[in-house]
């Protein structure tokens, strides 16, 4: 169960760091191409997306702590 909860761990941080390479794209994208443009929905998708997997694992890990 620990082996697990550190592979989690190591997820997150991962995610973590994609999340915000890919906030920062986003924000770049934006800026350029303006808010509308398909390329930059595109990338709020896609950042949503990693997001609510972040938030999914993040509860995950929350709950195997309790039951330790």
């Amino acid at each position: 169960m620990l082996n697990t909860y550190l592979e989690r761990e190591y997820s997150l941080n991962q995610l973590e760091s994609h999340i915000q390479k890919l906030r920062k794209e986003l924000i770049s994208v934006g800026m350029k191409e303006g808010f509308n443009d398909s390329n930059t929905v595109q990338l709020s998708q896609k950042l949503d997306y990693f997001i609510l997997i972040y938030q999914q694992l993040k509860n995950s890990n929350s709950n195997d702590l309790t039951n330790l």
